[in-house]
Protein backbone atom coordinates (compact mmCIF):
# COMPACT_ATOMS: atom_id res chain seq x y z
CA UNK A 1 0.00 0.00 0.00
CA UNK A 2 2.68 2.49 0.87
CA UNK A 3 4.73 1.41 -1.86
CA UNK A 4 1.60 2.36 -3.92
CA UNK A 5 1.27 5.47 -2.65
CA UNK A 6 5.30 6.04 -3.39
CA UNK A 7 5.09 5.25 -6.60
CA UNK A 8 1.79 7.52 -7.30
CA UNK A 9 4.01 10.57 -6.23
CA UNK A 10 7.16 9.75 -7.81
CA UNK A 11 4.74 10.00 -11.05
CA UNK A 12 4.69 13.29 -13.23
CA UNK A 13 2.37 15.68 -12.43
CA UNK A 14 0.47 15.79 -15.77
CA UNK A 15 -0.27 11.82 -15.29
CA UNK A 16 -1.42 12.47 -11.60
CA UNK A 17 -3.93 14.75 -12.94
CA UNK A 18 -4.84 12.15 -15.98
CA UNK A 19 -5.72 9.91 -13.41
CA UNK A 20 -7.77 12.41 -10.73
CA UNK A 21 -9.89 13.18 -13.75
CA UNK A 22 -10.43 9.73 -14.82
CA UNK A 23 -11.53 8.65 -11.83
CA UNK A 24 -13.74 11.93 -11.00
CA UNK A 25 -15.40 10.96 -14.78
CA UNK A 26 -16.18 7.46 -13.41
CA UNK A 27 -17.78 8.43 -10.21
CA UNK A 28 -20.12 10.73 -12.24
CA UNK A 29 -20.71 8.24 -14.64
CA UNK A 30 -22.52 6.09 -11.87
CA UNK A 31 -23.90 8.94 -10.18
CA UNK A 32 -25.73 9.56 -13.65
CA UNK A 33 -26.42 5.79 -14.01
CA UNK A 34 -28.03 6.03 -10.52
CA UNK A 35 -29.85 8.87 -11.31
CA UNK A 36 -31.16 7.17 -14.76
CA UNK A 37 -32.18 3.83 -12.27
CA UNK A 38 -34.00 5.92 -9.88
CA UNK A 39 -35.70 8.09 -12.50
CA UNK A 40 -36.94 5.06 -14.05
CA UNK A 41 -38.19 3.26 -11.15
CA UNK A 42 -40.34 6.58 -10.45
CA UNK A 43 -41.74 6.68 -13.66
CA UNK A 44 -43.02 3.27 -13.53
CA UNK A 45 -44.33 4.12 -10.12
CA UNK A 46 -46.25 7.27 -11.47
CA UNK A 47 -47.51 4.51 -14.11
CA UNK A 48 -48.88 2.20 -11.43
CA UNK A 49 -50.67 5.00 -9.88
CA UNK A 50 -51.91 5.96 -12.55
CA UNK A 51 -53.92 2.37 -13.66
CA UNK A 52 -54.57 2.56 -9.55
CA UNK A 53 -56.58 5.98 -9.80
CA UNK A 54 -58.60 4.33 -12.83
CA UNK A 55 -59.33 1.34 -11.89
CA UNK A 56 -60.58 2.87 -9.06
CA UNK A 57 -62.61 5.98 -11.30
CA UNK A 58 -64.17 2.90 -12.93
CA UNK A 59 -64.89 0.93 -9.97
CA UNK A 60 -66.71 4.30 -8.47
CA UNK A 61 -69.13 4.90 -11.84
CA UNK A 62 -70.17 1.31 -12.15
CA UNK A 63 -70.84 0.11 -8.54
CA UNK A 64 -71.93 4.10 -6.95
CA UNK A 65 -72.56 6.26 -9.89
CA UNK A 66 -74.25 4.34 -12.28
CA UNK A 67 -76.86 2.28 -10.00
CA UNK A 68 -77.72 5.82 -8.09
CA UNK A 69 -78.64 7.28 -11.71
CA UNK A 70 -80.54 4.32 -12.61
CA UNK A 71 -82.35 3.87 -9.26
CA UNK A 72 -83.64 7.52 -10.05
CA UNK A 73 -84.75 6.59 -13.32
CA UNK A 74 -86.21 3.47 -12.28
CA UNK A 75 -88.38 5.54 -9.61
CA UNK A 76 -89.55 8.17 -12.15
CA UNK A 77 -90.48 6.08 -14.71
CA UNK A 78 -92.58 3.60 -12.17
CA UNK A 79 -94.18 7.03 -10.36
CA UNK A 80 -95.31 8.12 -13.96
CA UNK A 81 -96.87 4.51 -15.23
CA UNK A 82 -98.53 4.56 -11.16
CA UNK A 83 -99.66 8.21 -12.36
CA UNK A 84 -101.61 6.47 -15.19
CA UNK A 85 -103.16 4.05 -13.26
CA UNK A 86 -104.68 5.96 -11.40
CA UNK A 87 -105.94 8.01 -13.69
CA UNK A 88 -107.42 5.04 -15.68
CA UNK A 89 -108.60 3.71 -12.29
CA UNK A 90 -110.34 7.48 -11.61
CA UNK A 91 -111.72 7.35 -15.05
CA UNK A 92 -113.28 4.05 -14.42
CA UNK A 93 -114.98 5.04 -11.66
CA UNK A 94 -116.54 7.75 -13.17
CA UNK A 95 -118.24 5.31 -15.66
CA UNK A 96 -119.35 2.82 -13.41
CA UNK A 97 -121.34 5.96 -11.68
CA UNK A 98 -122.63 6.81 -15.23
CA UNK A 99 -123.79 2.84 -15.93
CA UNK A 100 -125.47 2.30 -12.30
CA UNK A 101 -129.51 2.51 -12.20
CA UNK A 102 -131.44 4.84 -10.18
CA UNK A 103 -132.02 2.58 -7.50
CA UNK A 104 -128.45 0.93 -7.25
CA UNK A 105 -127.98 4.69 -6.61
CA UNK A 106 -130.41 4.93 -3.60
CA UNK A 107 -128.75 2.66 -1.53
CA UNK A 108 -126.44 3.58 1.21
CA UNK A 109 -123.66 1.18 -0.26
CA UNK A 110 -123.36 -0.77 -2.77
CA UNK A 111 -120.73 -3.31 -2.14
CA UNK A 112 -118.36 -5.43 -4.08
CA UNK A 113 -120.51 -8.13 -3.36
CA UNK A 114 -123.46 -6.27 -6.12
CA UNK A 115 -122.30 -8.17 -9.48
CA UNK A 116 -123.65 -5.51 -11.47
CA UNK A 117 -121.30 -3.22 -9.96
CA UNK A 118 -118.19 -5.17 -10.59
CA UNK A 119 -118.81 -6.35 -13.18
CA UNK A 120 -119.34 -2.83 -14.87
CA UNK A 121 -116.30 -2.32 -12.76
CA UNK A 122 -113.88 -4.83 -14.27
CA UNK A 123 -115.17 -3.93 -17.66
CA UNK A 124 -114.20 -0.52 -18.21
CA UNK A 125 -110.82 -1.07 -16.54
CA UNK A 126 -110.04 -3.90 -18.84
CA UNK A 127 -110.85 -1.17 -22.01
CA UNK A 128 -108.91 1.17 -20.08
CA UNK A 129 -105.78 -0.81 -19.04
CA UNK A 130 -105.97 -3.28 -21.76
CA UNK A 131 -106.61 -5.90 -20.04
CA UNK A 132 -108.75 -9.12 -20.86
CA UNK A 133 -111.77 -10.57 -19.11
CA UNK A 134 -109.56 -12.40 -16.54
CA UNK A 135 -107.92 -8.96 -15.73
CA UNK A 136 -104.95 -9.91 -17.21
CA UNK A 137 -102.59 -7.56 -19.59
CA UNK A 138 -102.75 -7.71 -23.28
CA UNK A 139 -100.04 -6.68 -25.37
CA UNK A 140 -98.42 -3.33 -24.78
CA UNK A 141 -100.75 -3.09 -21.17
CA UNK A 142 -99.16 -0.88 -18.74
CA UNK A 143 -99.30 -3.83 -15.88
CA UNK A 144 -96.93 -6.31 -15.98
CA UNK A 145 -99.14 -9.24 -14.26
CA UNK A 146 -102.85 -10.07 -13.62
CA UNK A 147 -104.68 -7.17 -11.74
CA UNK A 148 -107.15 -7.85 -8.80
CA UNK A 149 -109.22 -5.87 -7.26
CA UNK A 150 -109.15 -5.72 -3.50
CA UNK A 151 -112.50 -3.37 -2.40
CA UNK A 152 -114.84 -1.87 -4.46
CA UNK A 153 -117.98 0.47 -3.23
CA UNK A 154 -120.13 3.32 -3.60
CA UNK A 155 -120.76 5.70 -1.26
CA UNK A 156 -124.25 7.51 -1.64
CA UNK A 157 -126.65 8.96 1.31
CA UNK A 158 -124.71 7.97 4.44
CA UNK A 159 -121.95 10.56 4.36
CA UNK A 160 -119.48 11.45 6.18
CA UNK A 161 -118.09 7.57 5.97
CA UNK A 162 -114.41 6.06 6.03
CA UNK A 163 -113.38 3.40 3.07
CA UNK A 164 -111.66 0.20 3.55
CA UNK A 165 -108.45 2.00 3.06
CA UNK A 166 -109.16 4.27 5.94
CA UNK A 167 -109.43 7.68 3.98
CA UNK A 168 -112.67 9.36 5.20
CA UNK A 169 -115.47 9.79 2.68
CA UNK A 170 -117.39 12.98 2.79
CA UNK A 171 -119.02 13.28 -0.32
CA UNK A 172 -121.21 10.84 -2.37
CA UNK A 173 -117.79 8.81 -3.54
CA UNK A 174 -117.10 5.52 -5.54
CA UNK A 175 -114.04 3.76 -4.21
CA UNK A 176 -111.99 1.38 -5.68
CA UNK A 177 -108.80 -0.35 -4.74
CA UNK A 178 -106.85 -2.56 -7.10
CA UNK A 179 -103.28 -4.09 -6.94
CA UNK A 180 -101.63 -3.75 -10.28
CA UNK A 181 -97.88 -5.39 -11.10
CA UNK A 182 -95.52 -3.64 -12.63
CA UNK A 183 -92.07 -4.82 -13.06
CA UNK A 184 -88.69 -2.79 -13.08
CA UNK A 185 -86.75 -2.36 -16.31
CA UNK A 186 -83.07 -1.47 -14.98
CA UNK A 187 -80.91 -2.65 -12.00
CA UNK A 188 -83.60 -2.95 -9.66
CA UNK A 189 -85.18 -6.35 -11.94
CA UNK A 190 -81.60 -7.62 -11.33
CA UNK A 191 -82.02 -7.45 -7.24
CA UNK A 192 -85.84 -8.74 -7.32
CA UNK A 193 -84.48 -12.13 -9.64
CA UNK A 194 -81.90 -12.52 -6.57
CA UNK A 195 -85.21 -12.23 -4.38
CA UNK A 196 -87.27 -15.01 -6.55
CA UNK A 197 -89.84 -11.88 -7.75
CA UNK A 198 -90.30 -10.65 -11.33
CA UNK A 199 -91.93 -7.12 -10.45
CA UNK A 200 -93.80 -4.95 -7.48
CA UNK A 201 -97.08 -5.11 -7.03
CA UNK A 202 -98.52 -1.89 -6.03
CA UNK A 203 -102.05 -0.87 -4.49
CA UNK A 204 -103.86 2.19 -6.56
CA UNK A 205 -106.29 3.21 -4.30
CA UNK A 206 -108.57 5.89 -5.61
CA UNK A 207 -111.95 7.95 -4.24
CA UNK A 208 -113.81 9.17 -6.73
CA UNK A 209 -116.52 12.06 -6.22
CA UNK A 210 -119.65 11.62 -7.98
CA UNK A 211 -122.49 14.20 -8.87
CA UNK A 212 -125.27 13.25 -6.77
CA UNK A 213 -128.06 15.54 -5.27
CA UNK A 214 -128.74 14.77 -1.84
Amino acid sequence: MGNKAVHAKNKPVHERKKAIYIHVKKQSIQRKKKTIFVGKKTILMDKGSSVTDILIGAAILVFLIIPVFAAIIERYIILTKIQIIKDSVDLTNSSVYNALSAEGLGKNIVSFDSEKVRDVFVGILSQNMNLDENLSPRENSIADGKVFVKSLEVYTDDVPNTCPNGERIVRPTIHSCITVPIRPSLYTSKILELAGKSYFEFDIHVDSEIPINN
